[in-house]
């Protein structure tokens, strides 16, 4: 019988108990460690580690995409059309073999990722009068 993982354990809590915000920030973190192994995986000529992270990043990035409501707004049009930007260019690093592409990559969902942070932030400084009407600001994602 093996031992339960604790850190395993301490993420799928954060997980379960956060925000649907701090849920996005999250994926993107994920997709962020998912490309950084890639890169790493493609410089080191480890093809199965390089495609294996690479898929997980297409999922994150898929979920992510594929909660972006377009209707909501031009944000949100941009926002999916970076996203599919940004799935289109791991396909391409993939085959490319291309660690420098993984990095472009990176640095898109970064900005991105640093900018829900930011409306996070934003959020919780907000009064407790504001915090009505941003809880019910449209964030342009799917619940």
């Amino acid at each position: 019988m093996s031992l339960p993982n604790p850190y395993a354990q301490y993420r799928q809590t954060q997980a379960v108990t956060a925000s649907q915000m701090k849920l996005i920030i999250m994926l993107h973190d994920g997709a962020i460690r998912a490309l950084q192994q890639a890169a790493t995986a493609t410089e080191a000529r480890d093809l199965e580690k390089m495609a294996s992270h690479y898929n997980k990043a297409t999922e994150i990035i898929s979920h992510l995409s594929s909660s972006v409501r377009p209707d909501t707004g031009e944000i949100a049009q941009n926002l999916g059309q970076i996203y599919i930007y940004c799935l289109q260019r791991i396909l391409y690093a993939n085959a490319m073999e291309d660690a420098s592409i993984a990095r472009e990559i990176i640095g898109h969902i970064r900005s991105i990722r640093d900018a829900w942070e930011q409306v996070e932030r934003m959020k919780a400084a907000s009064t407790p009068q504001d915090k009505s009407s941003t809880d019910k600001m449209d964030l342009s994602f799917a619940a």
